[in-house]
């Protein structure tokens, strides 16, 4: 007559079949979250929570290579819930970053204002005719590179965004020091007591 295995036995030897099976379904979510979180660019914005998650995947795959299959299981897990915090803080650290890039563009933008009036300034101080055009294609490159960054701003590119924000900020600050400099060169100049004095005279 043949004897039944007692459960326990056999629950015991189920768990450890389920053990020992390669966590292959574990290791392929583990792989597409991860996909997921460089698609949403998490490299840049939540670059600790990333690379948690990629080189828990890394550790899962070597883990199954070993034949640690339950070890693997658990850090693939481990790997998901990495990625899926690092989409999250994109999410976030992305909206703080758009902010403050507009708050950069917003200010570059008043200080070109402050420079087309400072240019006016300096042609009413009979700067040389050369010296206000030269201020005047200056200020003209300093819009495009604001216009780029915006544009690259609406467009969700924040890495391209800040450098041509950088480079408009550079531009608008060495534009108003030259204005300046050369305002600074013509003085205004009053006439002295005596030649107002001849003047109404010759009135």
């Amino acid at each position: 007559m043949r004897r039944s295995t007692p459960p326990a036995i056999a629950l015991a030897i189920a768990f450890s079949v389920a053990c020992a099976r390669r966590p292959t379904r574990e290791i392929e979510d583990a792989h597409r979250h991860l996909a997921e979180a460089e698609k949403a660019q998490a490299s840049f914005y939540a670059h600790g929570s990333y690379e948690e998650a990629r080189k828990s995947l890394a550790q899962a795959e070597r883990l199954a290579g070993e034949r640690k299959y339950e070890d693997a299981r658990v850090v693939a897990l481990e790997s998901v819930t990495h990625s899926r915090s690092a989409v999250g803080i994109t999410a976030e650290n992305k909206k703080k970053m758009l902010d403050a890039l507009k708050l950069n563009l917003d200010s570059t933008a008043r200080d070109l204002t402050q420079a087309e009036q400072e240019i006016a300034l300096a042609e009413s101080r009979q700067i040389d005719a050369p010296t206000i055009e030269l201020f005047r294609r200056d200020l003209l490159g300093a819009r495009g590179k604001l216009r780029e960054a915006d544009r690259l701003r609406s467009a969700g590119d924040i890495p391209a965004g800040r450098k041509w924000s950088d480079d408009a900020r550079i531009a608008a600050d060495m534009l108003l020091r030259e204005i300046r400099f050369s305002v600074a060169q013509r003085p205004i100049t009053h006439p002295s007591p005596k030649t107002r004095h001849r003047s109404a005279r010759a009135r």
